[in-house]
């Protein structure tokens, strides 16, 4: 499927899909050519998933398997045919059973493919069904238009005729007022009276070359007034024709849209100027927010008590009042921020940003000179800089927090933002209230609080428009539930997904960030070492399927599980152990040179992958940790930053994947290790 053309992809790039397979192996392989060729990719299970996302999207086209749970394909069809009758639909089967074709027959499928599905046979249903559907709409767009142009002809056409070689016989008041001439300043002259210096010679070589073979023309034309300025025309060249076929006139029917169109243009030049500017504003608030521990850890080796460290941030508006950053201010020593711009708008967003990227600088400015900060020194500092940059009536709300984990004791200064939660190992939930009034131009006394943290296993910070808005059909406030969601969840995935099912619409921005820490050595259930080989890895897929087997029993969870299993032990294979870059793996796919060069690499590579599975059992779930090292050099997680927001990168798929498909995905310190949490009920 490889050799589409560019214009058959630019026809299915118009079109949307939904492909339904249970055999989530074929799927996931197919899916991945698929995404690429349309313009949206639906993806389900079984027949009456599929049903549910026709029924929501209306997809152009369906492409399903026939032998499916729940609902089989020839079912799905039949339902989806008595919605839409004319949506084509390709049928794809391991059985070559006449039953089947005949019914398929019936039901009007347009294809019928035998697994395993040659491409060429793909692509040529693809093509033929998305033809006919571009056809359909085109065919629509031209009666559709042809209806307006006979409703407005009669009312505010410009008209023109010109003898067979184009010499203007006859004009109306309406082209006359348009073009400034007067009757007889045009009659007899030729339409290059009109001729602007900006409309391409190619537009004039379409039209008469339209012209010569007795066919109508149509096109915009920008044409020039008598006075200078410019007038443009949706314009219709029709030759009309005498019994023998020859052209005896030329009607030119002109529809003015200079003030429609540069109205247009001024329109779509400032949406652009603005929405480039709105993304310039987001990518830039982006920038601002630190966090070095994205999708990292603190800690080279993962043991017990490994401190997973996660955030969360959902901004309202472009511009947002919310800000973080997590800093590793050296050694053992970390910093976390939460801010809040008190009020909407652009002023709370730079008074939020402004005071996170001082602080950024001043413990990028630290590290720098390994001079070390206290938590005292940061805050005093950026107070002390904030103050003169907010208005009278502004304040800031924030958290700032200190933390050691060698010495297990952080401090914190709070400043009227909402309690922070902390999670001891009985169970219990206890709250850090703030211990200091608002940010404000007239506040100087600052309060420092410190504690041992050695007893606490989980702590959650976040700014007030999390417990502020309102809960689903209820007068009720998140403040009501967030403490009993915080006591149930084991990650910050966990956390989100309690939010997510709580909260009515969002009313405000919402930032947390969520540390927690995780027991390993009591729940590990199995290990395997694995050597740098494509082989190997394909045992150790056998082996992981047969792990998870005997211990979980939810298909759906096992396929997710193993699917990132796959991707990250490939990544372990290549990145890791054998070296190859993202851009080089890249390069030799798109040389054919890939699989030429990974043999020899193999030979030379004597590494291995040890992998450890964990069954953590957590109230009413199960939590399948599956850790993966390998003998490379690592690699810095931050990369992830740019491939996250860009999914469509194709360096670092597997990865995007592989975090999609689990609850949770964490590198160690020098990025040759990495985890994944999957959650299931018990």
């Amino acid at each position: 499927m490889e050799s589409f053309t560019s214009t058959q992809r630019s026809s299915l790039n118009r079109l949307t899909l939904l492909y339904v397979e249970d055999d989530l192996k074929i799927q996931n392989s197919t899916s991945r050519l698929l995404k690429r060729l349309f313009k949206k990719l639906y993806l389900a299970s079984d027949g009456e998933e599929g049903l549910e996302i026709y029924k929501h999207h209306h997809p152009d086209i369906v492409l399903t398997d026939v032998q499916m749970p729940k609902m089989d394909g020839l079912s799905m069809s039949r339902n989806i045919h008595s919605i839409d009758p004319d949506t084509p639909i390709i049928i794809t089967s391991a059985y070559h059973d006449s039953e089947y074709l005949l019914e398929a027959i019936k039901n009007k499928i347009h294809h019928y493919l035998l697994k395993p599905i040659e491409y060429d046979d793909l692509k040529q249903a693809l093509l033929e069904v998305s033809e006919k559907i571009i056809l359909k709409r085109e065919l629509k767009e031209s009666l559709h238009i042809l209806n307006e142009y006979k409703e407005a002809v009669d009312t505010s056409a410009l008209l023109t005729k010109t003898d067979a070689q184009g010499i203007i016989t006859y004009t109306n008041d309406a082209f006359c007022t348009a073009s400034g001439y007067a009757h007889d300043e045009l009659l007899g002259k030729d339409h290059s009276i009109f001729r602007h210096p900006d409309t391409p010679i190619e537009t004039f070589q379409s039209l008469w070359a339209n012209i010569t073979k007795k066919v109508r023309w149509r096109g915009i034309v920008r044409n020039l007034a008598k006075d200078g300025s410019d007038f443009i025309s949706d314009t219709t060249i029709i030759p009309v024709l005498d019994t023998d076929g020859d052209i005896i006139e030329i009607i030119a029917i002109r529809y003015n849209l200079t003030e429609h169109k540069m109205s247009q243009e001024r329109m779509e030049r400032r949406a652009d100027y603005n929405n480039y500017q709105e993304e310039l504003a987001f990518r830039k608030q982006l920038n601002i927010i630190r966090n070095d521990y994205y999708y990292k850890l603190d800690d080279e080796e993962i043991t017990d008590n490994t401190c997973l460290i996660d955030s969360y941030y959902r901004p309202l508006d472009i511009m947002s009042g919310d800000s973080y950053s997590i800093r590793r201010l050296g050694g053992d020593v970390n910093f976390f921020l939460v801010v809040d711009g008190m009020g909407k708008g652009l002023s709370a967003s730079l008074s939020a940003m402004l005071f996170s990227t001082y602080i950024n600088h001043l413990i990028d400015e630290s590290l720098q000179y390994k001079k070390p900060l206290t938590l005292r020194t940061i805050t005093e500092r950026a107070i002390a800089y904030i103050k003169p940059i907010l208005l009278e009536d502004e304040v800031l709300s924030a958290h700032l927090i200190r933390a050691d984990t060698k010495k297990e004791f952080f401090e914190h200064a709070s400043f009227a933002m909402p309690a922070i939660l902390t999670l001891d190992y009985k169970g219990e939930v206890n709250k850090i209230p703030s211990n200091n009034p608002p940010i404000s131009k007239y506040g100087n006394t600052v309060k420092i609080d410190g504690a041992s943290n050695k007893d606490i296993r989980q702590t959650l910070l976040y700014s007030d428009g999390l417990v502020e808005n309102s809960v689903k059909d209820s007068d009720e406030l998140y403040m009501s539930h967030i403490e009993e969601d915080f006591a149930k969840a084991l990650t910050r995935d966990d956390m989100h997904q309690a939010i997510q099912e709580r909260l009515g619409p969002q009313e405000d921005d919402i930032t947390f960030i969520y540390l927690s820490k995780l027991e390993f050595e009591k729940y590990h259930i199995a290990s395997r070492r694995v050597s740098c080989s494509i082989l190997a890895l394909g045992e150790a897929d056998e082996w992981y399927t047969q792990q998870l087997t005997r211990h979980y029993h939810d298909q759906e969870f096992l396929d997710h599980a193993g699917y990132a299993f796959t991707e990250l032990m490939l990544n372990a294979y290549e990145h890791g152990n054998l070296g190859i870059t993202g851009k080089q793996k890249h390069r030799m796919i798109e040389e054919g040179e890939y699989w030429d060069i990974l043999p020899q690499k193999e030979q030379r590579c004597f590494k291995e992958t040890l992998v450890d599975l964990y069954d953590i059992h957590h109230l009413d779930h199960r939590y399948l940790i599956t850790m993966i090292t390998d003998e490379g050099e690592g690699f810095d997680t931050a990369i992830f930053r740019d491939i996250f927001y860009r999914a469509n990168n194709f360096n670092g798929r597997g990865v995007f994947i592989s975090k999609r498909s689990t609850n949770g995905i964490y590198y160690n310190a020098k990025g040759n290790t990495v985890f994944t949490i999957k959650k299931t009920r018990k």
